[in-house]
């Protein structure tokens, strides 16, 4: 198959592991990508985008949190699924009544983090107050080695998470719930140039290709 973007060529082959004794837990892709010579491309960003299948129309997870009366002081954490923290603001103290933070994606740093499921925490003194998910999709997952190499680690191939929800354009209109299929789309980046690669993955079986940038 061959992908045609913008004037380049990208041709894939599926690879079979070279240790066919390798075992993982979860997902994983790995791959690599180069020249039509063969020669390895360093610093190629590969991203991930997901997709989704509607499964219901509801309930909404819920993102307010009822502060008590007298005020509490809140802070918001965004959490991965294996548990590295993301991001965190401590917002301080607010005033009695509902409460709610929208997170933009992006880590303390200001940068879109990778994807995946993440979950935003609304914590006080008391502890964890209110959870709810986040799907992040389009981002930069990793790039390249100087090797050309890359992998994506099941962290970043959260299939069948749900819910997912959906909503309107201006996220005022809720829609219902959606889930994270096995097929994922890789985008693959560099000098401005991008190409796409469909890829079906599967349980405790690592998915292996060679990309070829022409």
């Amino acid at each position: 198959m061959a992908l045609s973007v913008l004037g380049v060529v990208a041709c894939e082959r599926e690879l079979l592991p070279l240790d066919p004794s390798l075992v993982i837990s979860g997902y994983e892709i790995r791959g690599t990508v180069s020249d039509r010579f063969g020669n390895p491309i360093n610093g190629v960003e590969v991203s991930i985008d997901y997709t989704l299948e509607w499964v219901d129309g509801g309930p909404e997870p819920v993102r307010v949190y009822e502060v008590p009366l007298l005020g509490e002081s809140i802070t918001v954490s965004v959490v991965s699924r294996d548990g590295r923290t993301a991001f965190v603001e401590a917002l301080g103290m607010q005033p009695g009544g509902p409460f709610s933070y929208v997170w933009d994606g992006r880590d303390v740093l200001g940068q879109l983090v990778t994807p995946g499921v993440y979950e935003v925490r609304y914590q006080s003194a008391a502890g964890i107050r209110r959870t709810y998910p986040v799907l992040i999709s389009g981002t930069r997952a990793t790039t390249t080695d100087s090797l050309g190499r890359f992998s994506i680690p099941d962290r970043e191939l959260p299939v069948g998470f749900y819910p997912v929800p959906e909503y309107s354009p201006s996220g005022t209109t809720y829609y219902g719930n959606l889930r994270v299929t096995s097929e994922v789309v890789l985008g693959f980046s560099i000098h401005g140039i991008r190409s796409y690669r469909a890829v079906s993955v599967r349980r405790d079986q690592a998915f292996i290709f060679d990309t070829r940038l022409d």
